[in-house]
């Protein structure tokens, strides 16, 4: 993944895997900002392939809420607006005690949420960050739906798939269902399921649709939405029964 900055970034497409390092040297961008993933030779490449000044930043890429604060913080360190990232970073997490606290009082502390993602004709448990920011405020994700890990590299993804034919594993009291848009009937197929009305989340109208693009996102934004969703969806409903 790269960002670029500067008058060179109107000139890259807004989204690409590929990105070849040597072309985005000839657009001489201001600043580069790099996942930690695909770093490797990315600055000695860029320069060699031309006069680059661009400040090189790593991003890390682990799945946890400080180096998502880290990154939003070196960003803001690139762009001269340090104290308005310690002052997001600061109320994400005075917001992140809050919701914990509300979880407590509101005896949702030992509720399971299980997040399952629907892909073209595949279904995996978990996506990277949504876990962390549902155990963050004191929720559970079930034993064997997420196993935390730093990097992809040291995950086992067995774990995290799962089938049509062993959709009972899904147990937990609430189920958030992030859906690619390019699913290709893979949603329709899960709601016509026969184990699909068995779940206890759908038994008991706990079930979520939500965007894969939001809740699979790494960065501040992204999951302060996913906090937004876990208030409005789980939170206040409970506080209102009680």
């Amino acid at each position: 993944m790269l960002i670029i900055l500067g008058d060179a970034a109107k000139k890259v497409p807004q989204f690409q895997w590929d990105v070849s390092i040597e072309k985005i040297a000839t657009l001489n961008p201001d600043i580069i900002f790099i996942s930690e993933w695909n770093v490797g030779d990315a600055e000695e490449r860029c320069t060699a392939a031309g006069n680059v000044t661009a400040t090189f930043c790593s991003m890390g890429a682990k799945y946890t809420i400080e180096i998502v604060q880290n990154n939003l913080l070196m960003v803001a360190d690139a762009l001269n607006k340090t104290e308005k990232a310690k002052e997001l970073i600061a109320t994400m997490n005075e917001r992140i005690a809050s919701l914990k606290a509300r979880v407590l009082s509101a005896g949702l502390d030992k509720k399971t949420v299980s997040i399952m993602r629907v892909r073209p004709n595949e279904y995996e448990f978990a996506t990277p960050m949504a876990p962390v920011m549902i155990q963050s405020v004191g929720l559970t994700v079930p034993k064997g739906q997420f196993s935390p890990y730093p990097t992809p590299d040291d995950f086992d993804w067995s774990g995290a798939n799962i089938s049509l034919e062993n959709l009972d594993k899904a147990q937990a009291d609430y189920l958030f269902i992030t859906v690619d848009l390019d699913n290709n009937g893979a949603l329709e197929a899960l709601q016509n399921n026969p184990l699909f009305p068995t779940l206890p989340s759908v038994k008991n109208n706990q079930i979520f649709l939500v965007e894969t693009g939001v809740w699979n996102s790494f960065d501040y934004i992204a999951n302060n939405t996913v906090l937004d969703q876990i208030e409005k969806l789980i939170i206040e409903p409970a506080e209102k029964a009680n």
